[in-house]
């Protein structure tokens, strides 16, 4: 005699990849510009497993991957995978703090040619030195699955500074604070 449904068993593009106790599962470490296919079956007790579910199209959330600062008033957002435009350069789905927690404005939002990183203008500079956040929600992938809310990546100004390392010619090598610099 079969008895009720001890878990369920998750197919992952036909192969099985986990078991689930309830109707719910997570699965992570997905490449995010991939499609995959699932189906679910009941298990019951005795390990008899029923019809499967019919199969259900699934391609990962956008996640946020990058932030840093390309100067004291501009950063850029990395995203693993192209992101829709629209929601891309929504200014309400930004928000830039400081590391005492004071909301640093942001003026623009802008899709950069490679679909994945944005470019954000920011209302006021950042402190060379201090640790920042940016926090985005609402960013949408092109097949219109948005990002986990509350994404956040911190980020830290630093200035670049330019150094005269001499004249090196043509061609050739200098030391540099114990670095080589190669012409």
């Amino acid at each position: 005699p079969q008895t009720g449904v001890a878990f369920y068993r998750v197919y992952r593009d036909g192969i099985a990849v986990a078991t689930a106790p309830g109707a719910s599962y997570s699965d992570t470490g997905l490449g995010e510009t991939q499609t995959y296919a699932y189906h679910v079956a009941a298990v019951n007790g005795d390990g008899v497993e029923g019809t499967a579910s019919a199969l259900v199209n699934a391609t990962p959330k956008p996640s946020l991957q990058s932030a840093y600062a390309i100067d004291a008033t501009t950063v850029c957002v990395g995203f693993g995978k192209p992101v829709q435009r629209a929601s891309a350069e929504s200014l309400g789905n930004y928000t830039v703090r400081r590391s005492g927690g004071a909301l640093i404005a942001v003026s623009t939002a802008r899709l950069a040619a490679d679909g994945r990183s944005v470019i954000l203008t920011l209302g006021a500079s950042l402190t060379e030195g201090q640790s920042n956040t940016v926090t985005v929600s609402n960013v949408q992938d092109l097949a219109g699955n948005a990002i986990l809310a509350n994404s956040q990546q911190a980020f830290t100004w630093l200035a670049w500074q330019s150094r005269d390392i001499g004249d090196v010619g043509a061609a050739g090598t200098t030391n540099i604070a114990g670095g080589t610099f190669t012409v």
